[in-house]
């Protein structure tokens, strides 16, 4: 697990712009929701509402039976009891 703090303001106004990349930029995100352990639930949202920010290229979320594609800056929120079916990660790869 990456433990990641947050930065003091007094500290960043002190970085070059390479310095917030080494603090807060992760490379590898997955594209899929995996469970770790017991999540003591049937799917991941039984008890959780997130949202899936599209934030270059395109991507789609698939939930329900139903694809939402985004675009570049697009929100999706999924709302407590629906269940993921799929995160595109051939399409958030393939930017227009």
């Amino acid at each position: 697990m990456d433990v990641r703090y947050s930065t003091n303001p007094a500290q960043a106004r002190g970085f070059d712009t390479a310095q917030p990349h080494r603090h807060h930029l992760v490379e590898d995100v997955p594209s899929r929701l995996e469970p770790t352990g017991s999540p003591r639930t049937d799917h991941f949202c039984e008890r959780r509402e997130p949202a899936a920010f599209c934030v270059d290229g395109r991507g789609a979320v698939i939930y329900d039976g139903t694809a939402y594609e985004l675009e570049r800056g697009d929100l999706v929120h999924i709302g407590r009891g629906r269940y993921i079916d799929d995160m595109d990660h051939a399409a958030m790869t393939d930017p227009r």
